[in-house]
């Protein structure tokens, strides 16, 4: 709930030229928290004990709350919201964003194999020693990447960054799944980030301009409803056939997985608009 409304707030107070950008910035600073802290909460229960851990898990706590009520919304054009006399099963989901959505929750199944497994497989290979730099070198090229991305959808639009970052994304889990030492591991880190750490925040950011500006906070809503729907999906599927194959099957098996990605996002998104276009033209030659 907190992530929606922020991420609501983010694409409020960001101009729609750069959106694209603002929202991998906050999305970069999600993944950030997601590697940073189970990092620190592992070395304090390991140093300190669990007493500590929970101490410093209030003081972050603390120190959000904090910095949250610091925070300073400026709307040059006040969003009117839509009052409704009964409640609705309709006012908690965006059409408009149901289609991005699923394409993004039917990746973030593969991406929970990796939240959920991935440590097990590099003990089966014998990496455990590295296991938990995986997610460090994740967040690193997501990091580095993050000020191009971000600025090329705004620029060039989705399209020019999804279809590439499929690909990438099918290709680090297929060299994952090939992994026999330390260099592919990472390597397929990296990959996995610069794929999956841009697609994310790309999605997102396709579900909130595709909405109406009062929308926006149920746009969010719906677009992280969903994917967190994948998410849990993906933990308990993957669960019952991991139980049947090895994980580097798996791992196969999801990098040809991962491509059907790029089918859905064609029909779901890239030909909805490019018939608008077209009709466009038609209108303009007629004319």
């Amino acid at each position: 709930m907190a992530t929606t409304a922020i991420g609501t707030i983010v694409a409020d107070i960001i101009p729609a030229s750069r959106r694209g950008e603002g929202m991998g910035y906050f999305v970069l600073s999600t993944n950030m928290a997601m590697v940073l802290g189970p990092f620190a909460g592992l070395m304090a229960i390991q140093k300190w004990g669990p007493h500590m851990l929970f101490t410093l898990a209030i003081i972050v706590a603390m120190g959000s709350l904090i910095t949250g009520l610091s925070v300073k919304v400026n709307r040059q054009q006040p969003i009117q919201v839509e009052v409704r006399s009964s409640f609705s099963f309709r006012s908690l989901i965006e059409p408009s964003a149901v289609p991005i959505s699923t394409v993004g929750s039917f990746l973030a199944i593969v991406y929970s194999s990796l939240l959920s497994f991935v440590s097990i497989y590099a003990a089966q290979i014998h990496l455990a020693s590295v296991s938990s730099i995986f997610f460090v070198v994740y967040a690193v090229v997501l990091l580095i990447s993050r000020p191009f991305t971000g600025k090329w959808i705004d620029q060039y639009g989705p399209n020019v960054i999804t279809y590439p970052c499929i690909l990438l994304f099918a290709i680090g889990m297929f060299i994952l799944s090939q992994a026999g030492g330390a260099i592919m591991f990472l390597v397929s880190a990296g990959l996995i980030g610069l794929g999956w750490g841009t697609l994310f925040p790309t999605f997102q950011t396709i579900a909130i301009q595709d909405a109406e500006p009062r929308k926006r906070g149920i746009a969010t809503a719906t677009f992280l409803s969903i994917y967190d729907t994948g998410i849990a999906m993906g933990s308990l599927i993957v669960g019952i056939i991991a139980a049947k194959m090895d994980y580097s099957s798996l791992y196969f098996l999801f990098s040809f997985y991962v491509l059907i990605g790029l089918v859905l996002f064609y029909f779901l998104y890239t030909r909805k608009r490019k018939a608008p276009a077209k009709q466009g033209e038609q209108l303009s030659i007629e004319k």
